[in-house]
């Protein structure tokens, strides 16, 4: 099990309101210059089959407010 998968269950035992937010990788650290960007247009990456979403790190912190401040977050993971 990952860290990150323990650290969600701890949580969730416990008496409090949470919500999790989990954006995978923040596109404003990516230069995007490997050959498969600008080949096929794909950012290829060795990381197996799986797909991987790019954040703005300013469309998490919005997010996190609308948790933060609505009702109806509380007890939910998002990616």
């Amino acid at each position: 099990m990952h860290i990150h998968g323990l650290h969600q269950r701890l949580l969730a035992t416990l008496d409090v309101d949470w919500t999790v937010l989990r954006p995978t990788r923040f596109m404003t650290g990516v230069p995007f210059v490997w050959p498969s960007v600008l080949n096929q247009g794909l950012l290829l990456e060795a990381g197996g089959s799986g797909v991987m979403s790019f954040f703005d790190p300013d469309d998490a912190a919005a997010v996190a407010v609308k948790a933060l401040m609505e009702d109806g977050h509380a007890g939910r993971l998002t990616s």
